[in-house]
Protein backbone atom coordinates (compact mmCIF):
# COMPACT_ATOMS: atom_id res chain seq x y z
CA UNK A 1 0.00 0.00 0.00
CA UNK A 2 1.52 3.42 -0.63
CA UNK A 3 2.20 5.92 2.07
CA UNK A 4 3.37 8.72 -0.01
CA UNK A 5 2.99 9.30 -3.66
CA UNK A 6 4.13 13.04 -5.16
CA UNK A 7 5.45 14.73 -7.54
CA UNK A 8 9.65 14.52 -7.36
CA UNK A 9 10.34 17.95 -6.39
CA UNK A 10 7.91 20.44 -8.15
CA UNK A 11 8.19 23.60 -6.73
CA UNK A 12 10.44 26.61 -5.73
CA UNK A 13 10.75 28.16 -2.24
CA UNK A 14 11.37 31.14 -1.96
CA UNK A 15 11.75 34.16 1.06
CA UNK A 16 9.04 36.75 0.12
CA UNK A 17 10.74 39.26 2.65
CA UNK A 18 14.05 39.38 1.33
CA UNK A 19 12.88 39.49 -2.21
CA UNK A 20 10.91 42.88 -1.39
CA UNK A 21 14.06 44.09 0.15
CA UNK A 22 15.89 43.81 -3.08
CA UNK A 23 13.24 45.22 -5.10
CA UNK A 24 12.57 42.03 -7.12
CA UNK A 25 9.06 40.81 -8.18
CA UNK A 26 8.32 37.77 -6.84
CA UNK A 27 8.54 34.42 -9.03
CA UNK A 28 5.34 33.48 -11.10
CA UNK A 29 3.81 29.72 -11.61
CA UNK A 30 4.28 30.76 -15.49
CA UNK A 31 7.67 31.60 -15.88
CA UNK A 32 10.47 29.98 -18.58
CA UNK A 33 13.63 28.99 -17.38
CA UNK A 34 15.22 32.53 -18.67
CA UNK A 35 12.90 34.17 -17.08
CA UNK A 36 13.88 32.06 -13.64
CA UNK A 37 17.86 32.82 -14.74
CA UNK A 38 16.94 36.31 -15.77
CA UNK A 39 16.03 36.90 -12.22
CA UNK A 40 18.57 35.10 -10.13
CA UNK A 41 21.20 37.28 -11.86
CA UNK A 42 19.26 40.26 -10.84
CA UNK A 43 18.78 38.82 -7.04
CA UNK A 44 22.54 37.94 -6.75
CA UNK A 45 24.69 40.33 -4.76
CA UNK A 46 27.85 40.38 -2.23
CA UNK A 47 25.14 39.11 0.36
CA UNK A 48 22.89 36.50 -1.41
CA UNK A 49 22.63 34.12 -4.22
CA UNK A 50 19.17 34.58 -6.30
CA UNK A 51 18.63 30.73 -7.12
CA UNK A 52 19.49 27.17 -6.46
CA UNK A 53 18.40 24.19 -7.63
CA UNK A 54 18.45 22.65 -3.59
CA UNK A 55 16.63 19.29 -3.80
CA UNK A 56 16.40 19.06 -7.49
CA UNK A 57 20.22 18.63 -7.13
CA UNK A 58 22.50 15.20 -7.65
CA UNK A 59 20.96 12.36 -9.37
CA UNK A 60 18.67 11.83 -12.31
CA UNK A 61 15.55 10.49 -10.08
CA UNK A 62 15.62 14.21 -7.84
CA UNK A 63 16.45 16.08 -11.88
CA UNK A 64 14.23 13.77 -13.32
CA UNK A 65 11.34 16.14 -14.10
CA UNK A 66 13.75 18.62 -14.55
CA UNK A 67 15.28 16.87 -17.60
CA UNK A 68 12.03 15.86 -19.35
CA UNK A 69 11.10 19.45 -18.96
CA UNK A 70 13.92 20.13 -21.61
CA UNK A 71 12.92 16.60 -23.63
CA UNK A 72 15.63 14.44 -22.26
CA UNK A 73 14.35 10.59 -20.96
CA UNK A 74 17.48 9.03 -19.40
CA UNK A 75 16.33 5.30 -20.15
CA UNK A 76 14.41 3.64 -22.83
CA UNK A 77 10.93 2.01 -21.61
CA UNK A 78 13.29 -1.28 -21.01
CA UNK A 79 15.36 0.15 -18.82
CA UNK A 80 18.44 -1.06 -20.13
CA UNK A 81 19.60 1.58 -22.35
CA UNK A 82 20.43 5.42 -21.09
CA UNK A 83 19.03 7.66 -23.88
CA UNK A 84 20.20 10.90 -22.57
CA UNK A 85 21.63 12.21 -25.67
CA UNK A 86 18.82 11.31 -27.87
CA UNK A 87 16.79 14.11 -27.85
CA UNK A 88 19.34 15.90 -30.17
CA UNK A 89 20.44 19.22 -28.26
CA UNK A 90 18.32 18.99 -25.23
CA UNK A 91 20.35 17.16 -22.91
CA UNK A 92 23.51 19.85 -23.48
CA UNK A 93 20.62 22.98 -23.22
CA UNK A 94 19.51 21.35 -19.77
CA UNK A 95 23.45 20.85 -18.25
CA UNK A 96 24.45 24.50 -20.01
CA UNK A 97 21.74 26.38 -18.19
CA UNK A 98 22.76 24.59 -14.79
CA UNK A 99 26.18 25.92 -15.03
CA UNK A 100 25.03 28.73 -16.19
CA UNK A 101 23.49 29.17 -13.14
CA UNK A 102 26.67 28.63 -10.89
CA UNK A 103 29.86 29.20 -13.38
CA UNK A 104 28.82 32.14 -15.70
CA UNK A 105 26.19 33.99 -13.62
CA UNK A 106 27.66 33.22 -10.41
CA UNK A 107 23.78 32.81 -9.39
CA UNK A 108 23.65 29.83 -7.50
CA UNK A 109 26.14 28.54 -4.66
CA UNK A 110 28.87 26.54 -5.68
CA UNK A 111 28.76 22.78 -3.85
CA UNK A 112 32.51 22.17 -4.60
CA UNK A 113 32.82 24.94 -1.46
CA UNK A 114 30.53 22.33 0.93
CA UNK A 115 26.95 21.71 1.02
CA UNK A 116 24.47 24.32 1.23
CA UNK A 117 21.71 23.81 4.36
CA UNK A 118 18.96 24.97 2.24
CA UNK A 119 16.15 25.99 4.70
CA UNK A 120 18.43 28.09 6.77
CA UNK A 121 19.58 29.62 3.79
CA UNK A 122 16.09 30.26 2.32
CA UNK A 123 14.46 30.93 5.19
CA UNK A 124 16.72 32.03 8.15
CA UNK A 125 19.74 32.92 6.64
CA UNK A 126 18.18 34.79 3.80
CA UNK A 127 21.83 34.50 1.80
CA UNK A 128 19.37 32.05 -0.70
CA UNK A 129 16.43 33.74 -2.60
CA UNK A 130 14.88 30.59 -3.64
CA UNK A 131 15.50 26.94 -4.61
CA UNK A 132 14.27 23.83 -5.69
CA UNK A 133 12.32 21.74 -2.66
CA UNK A 134 10.20 18.43 -2.27
CA UNK A 135 6.82 19.17 -1.53
CA UNK A 136 7.29 18.21 2.08
CA UNK A 137 8.86 21.83 2.36
CA UNK A 138 5.40 23.27 1.87
CA UNK A 139 4.47 22.48 4.98
CA UNK A 140 7.37 21.50 7.02
CA UNK A 141 9.02 25.11 6.22
CA UNK A 142 6.14 27.12 6.97
CA UNK A 143 5.73 25.26 10.64
CA UNK A 144 9.25 25.37 11.80
CA UNK A 145 9.92 28.60 10.23
CA UNK A 146 6.79 30.50 11.29
CA UNK A 147 7.35 34.40 11.49
CA UNK A 148 9.13 34.10 8.08
CA UNK A 149 7.08 35.25 4.96
CA UNK A 150 7.96 31.80 2.54
CA UNK A 151 5.77 31.21 0.05
CA UNK A 152 6.36 28.12 -3.24
CA UNK A 153 5.23 29.04 -6.84
CA UNK A 154 5.39 25.97 -9.68
CA UNK A 155 8.57 24.96 -10.95
CA UNK A 156 9.13 27.13 -14.66
CA UNK A 157 9.02 25.26 -18.46
CA UNK A 158 11.50 25.65 -21.15
CA UNK A 159 8.98 27.37 -23.72
CA UNK A 160 5.71 29.19 -22.28
CA UNK A 161 2.82 27.85 -21.95
CA UNK A 162 4.26 24.08 -22.66
CA UNK A 163 3.14 20.98 -20.86
CA UNK A 164 4.34 20.85 -17.37
CA UNK A 165 6.14 18.08 -16.58
CA UNK A 166 6.60 15.33 -13.76
CA UNK A 167 7.63 12.11 -11.86
CA UNK A 168 6.11 10.14 -8.89
CA UNK A 169 8.09 9.60 -5.96
CA UNK A 170 6.29 6.22 -4.19
CA UNK A 171 6.55 5.43 -0.43
CA UNK A 172 4.97 1.55 -0.54
CA UNK A 173 4.97 -0.89 2.37
CA UNK A 174 3.48 -4.65 1.66
CA UNK A 175 3.11 -7.98 3.51
CA UNK A 176 5.56 -10.55 2.63
CA UNK A 177 4.28 -14.27 2.27
CA UNK A 178 6.57 -15.22 6.04
CA UNK A 179 4.51 -12.48 7.77
CA UNK A 180 3.29 -14.08 11.37
CA UNK A 181 0.44 -11.81 11.63
CA UNK A 182 -0.74 -10.98 8.26
CA UNK A 183 -4.36 -9.82 9.72
CA UNK A 184 -2.50 -7.05 12.50
CA UNK A 185 -0.14 -6.05 9.62
CA UNK A 186 -2.70 -5.48 7.14
CA UNK A 187 -5.03 -3.02 9.41
CA UNK A 188 -1.96 -1.37 10.18
CA UNK A 189 -1.25 -0.89 6.34
CA UNK A 190 -4.96 0.21 6.01
CA UNK A 191 -4.70 3.00 8.40
CA UNK A 192 -1.76 4.13 7.39
CA UNK A 193 -2.66 4.47 3.95
CA UNK A 194 -6.13 5.57 4.98
CA UNK A 195 -7.63 9.28 4.01
CA UNK A 196 -7.68 10.77 7.75
CA UNK A 197 -3.98 9.78 8.25
CA UNK A 198 -2.93 11.25 5.27
CA UNK A 199 -5.23 14.23 5.70
CA UNK A 200 -3.75 15.23 9.26
CA UNK A 201 -0.15 14.11 7.72
CA UNK A 202 -0.77 17.24 5.69
CA UNK A 203 -2.14 19.34 7.81
CA UNK A 204 -0.31 18.40 10.94
CA UNK A 205 3.28 18.94 8.41
CA UNK A 206 4.73 15.60 9.33
CA UNK A 207 4.91 13.44 5.83
CA UNK A 208 4.57 14.11 2.81
CA UNK A 209 1.64 13.45 -0.14
CA UNK A 210 -0.41 10.80 -1.09
CA UNK A 211 -2.06 9.61 -4.51
CA UNK A 212 -5.46 8.99 -2.93
CA UNK A 213 -8.16 11.84 -4.93
CA UNK A 214 -10.14 12.05 -1.97
CA UNK A 215 -7.34 13.04 0.17
CA UNK A 216 -6.61 15.98 -2.67
CA UNK A 217 -10.28 16.71 -2.62
CA UNK A 218 -10.21 17.51 1.10
CA UNK A 219 -10.20 21.26 1.71
CA UNK A 220 -8.44 21.09 4.92
CA UNK A 221 -5.42 20.26 3.05
CA UNK A 222 -6.08 23.71 0.92
CA UNK A 223 -7.38 26.01 3.68
CA UNK A 224 -4.04 24.75 5.51
CA UNK A 225 -1.46 24.99 2.94
CA UNK A 226 -2.58 27.22 -0.06
CA UNK A 227 0.35 25.97 -2.54
CA UNK A 228 -1.34 22.53 -2.50
CA UNK A 229 -4.45 24.09 -4.70
CA UNK A 230 -1.60 24.73 -7.77
CA UNK A 231 0.09 21.40 -7.30
CA UNK A 232 -3.22 19.31 -7.80
CA UNK A 233 -3.23 19.43 -11.68
CA UNK A 234 0.19 17.89 -11.68
CA UNK A 235 -0.21 15.45 -9.10
CA UNK A 236 -3.58 14.55 -11.69
CA UNK A 237 -0.86 13.97 -14.54
CA UNK A 238 1.66 12.52 -13.17
CA UNK A 239 3.71 10.61 -14.90
CA UNK A 240 5.56 7.66 -13.60
CA UNK A 241 9.24 7.16 -12.61
CA UNK A 242 11.56 5.91 -15.51
CA UNK A 243 12.43 2.21 -15.36
CA UNK A 244 15.98 1.18 -14.43
CA UNK A 245 16.51 -2.73 -15.48
CA UNK A 246 17.97 -4.83 -12.76
CA UNK A 247 20.43 -7.05 -14.65
CA UNK A 248 21.44 -9.43 -11.64
CA UNK A 249 21.24 -13.14 -13.16
CA UNK A 250 21.52 -11.74 -16.84
CA UNK A 251 23.82 -11.66 -19.12
CA UNK A 252 24.38 -7.95 -20.53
Amino acid sequence: MSFISEPVVPVIAYNKSRIGQLGLPEPKDDWTFDELGEWARKGTTAETFGYFRGQASGDPFRSGPYLRQWGVEPVDKSGKKATFLEGGQAFIQALTFRYNLTNVWKASPNLKNGSVNIESAVAQEAKLLACDVWPVAIQGWLTRNKGVDLDFVLRPTVKKGERRRSMLNEHVFGITPTTKFADEAFQFLTWIAGKEMNVQGLVQAFKGPIARPDVWEDPRITNTWPTYKKMRPLMESIEPDFVVANFRGEEV
